[in-house]
């Protein structure tokens, strides 16, 4: 089962012989901590075209 959490602090990930078991967040709620095999951090990247507009691109934005 998925579960996004949001907004939260990734505080730990736990496991044994490089593999995945656990991680552990602080979210607005309190502690969380969350039995799992993949984690997929996502940081709010904003894409920015400033440098490709400089090559004279007609890129709609």
């Amino acid at each position: 089962m998925l579960s996004p959490v949001n907004p939260a602090n990734n505080l730990s990930l736990h496991g044994e012989d490089g593999v995945l078991q656990r991680v552990g967040l602080r979210t607005d709620t309190g502690m969380l901590d969350i039995g799992c095999d993949a984690f997929l951090p996502f940081f709010g990247l904003i894409m920015k075209i400033n440098p490709i507009a400089a090559f004279g691109l007609d890129l709609p934005v």
